[in-house]
């Protein structure tokens, strides 16, 4: 609601108005009418657009005619904009008011993780917690840009004594890998697979850690003696994501 105060002099007349914009009217839902007193209540209704909008009242009082001019800000749309391949992410919600907070909620898709996002030109991909980023919307359009990459694969290739066939490594319910005996006196060469975004960051063989004596991706194990127990546990290689 909005009061509109008129101090009158001379005769005590009353006032005519007229609103051109269904959006303004008075308590009674009507768009014109007359007040005496020195005041006249407005009900201003919620703009569901997303532009602003201008309406008028038009005052009539003692044979002159007075304006008055109402402007209204809309509401402000999030748009999403994806950078590279495909994206199952999604917001928790779209449209915002001015000055108010926005939580979007991620979703990762199959096989996906996210790189990096951008709130119109400003990086805020260190402010996501729990797939989760908190922002507050300015008095601008909102623009997010996300961007995805898909997992890289990454685990171990085998090769026993330079030949093919035959696949040393069992697993036990911790996740260890356990090296077959039939592969007693064999070599087994192990070659991990990693790209840009994941690295090897711990190679446990019999609770040694051989993590350092990996080169170029690869450690061969000589004339295998008895169980032999790995594990191997890989990082994101890109540490400010």
């Amino acid at each position: 609601e909005i009061t509109l105060n008129f101090k009158k002099n001379g005769p005590a007349t009353a006032v005519s108005w007229t609103s051109k914009d269904a959006w303004i009217h008075n308590i009674n839902n009507k768009q014109s009418g007359n007040f005496s007193g020195n005041s006249c209540i407005f009900v201003i209704d919620a703009n569901t657009g997303t532009a602003s909008r201008t309406g008028t009242i038009v005052f009539n009082w003692n044979g002159k005619r007075y304006l008055y001019t109402i402007t209204q800000d809309g509401l402000f749309t999030a748009s999403v904009v994806v950078i590279g391949g495909t994206c199952d992410y999604t917001l928790s919600t779209t449209t915002f008011s001015p000055g108010t907070d926005i939580i979007l909620t991620f979703t990762p898709g199959l096989h996906q993780h996210l790189v990096s996002i951008r709130c119109n030109k400003e990086d805020v991909t260190n402010s996501i917690q729990n797939n989760s980023l908190s922002y507050t919307a300015k008095n601008e359009n909102v623009i997010f840009y996300i961007t995805v990459e898909a997992d890289p694969v990454i685990g171990v290739d085998v090769v026993v004594n330079n030949r093919a066939g035959g696949y040393p490594f069992l697993k036990d319910k911790e996740g260890n890998y356990i090296v077959d005996q039939t592969f007693e006196g064999e070599d087994i060469q192990i070659d991990f697979r990693t790209n840009e975004h994941f690295k090897v960051s711990e190679f446990i063989v019999n609770e040694i850690d051989l993590t350092n004596q990996i080169v170029n991706d690869k450690y061969t194990i000589t004339n295998v003696s008895g169980n032999q127990f790995i594990r191997i546990t890989y990082e994101y290689a890109i540490e400010s994501i």
